[in-house]
């Protein structure tokens, strides 16, 4: 039996902390900590507590101080994706960042409540082609934790 190639196991790879660089350029903003493949959907689980503060979100200006986590992701269909923060320890924040400039564009940022439900859970649904990078990041309101974060195909 052939092996199916659309099929990817699920993995959360931690990554190393240095020299990462997708542009080759050595401007990057920041380093992923751990990178998330599919199949979808799928929860991780993490902790922004031991995390550098690299980067700051623009929905909330009390971020610049907390400790953020960095999870590298690849699209693996061309598709609607939703990303929500569960069960995280501390008020968090969820933002998404540009591979392709190494982390300088956002491309969308959560902090609470969120509409159309109000809910106080970060959430962003956003369209990606297969095969686009970007980074999903974990920050907080001036504070730290864990949580746990659920990725879907809508």
């Amino acid at each position: 039996m052939e092996p199916d190639p659309n099929f990817v196991d699920p993995i959360l790879a931690k990554l190393p902390d240095d020299n990462y660089d997708s542009g080759g350029d050595g401007d990057c903003v920041a380093t992923p900590d751990s990178e998330i493949f599919g199949p979808f959907p799928l929860t991780v689980s993490e902790s922004t507590e031991f995390s550098g503060d690299n980067l700051g979100p623009s929905c909330a200006d009390s971020a610049q101080d907390s400790n953020d986590y960095i999870f590298r992701f690849v699209a693996t269909a061309n598709a609607t994706y939703r990303f929500e923060i569960f069960s995280a320890g501390f008020d968090p924040l969820l933002f998404i960042l540009a591979e392709s400039d190494c982390g300088t564009t956002e491309l969308a940022c959560s902090g609470d409540p969120n509409p159309p439900t109000n809910s106080l859970n970060p959430l962003i649904e956003i369209d990606f082609v297969v095969g686009q990078a970007v980074w999903i990041t974990i920050d907080g309101y001036d504070a730290a934790g864990n949580f746990s974060l659920e990725i879907s195909v809508v």
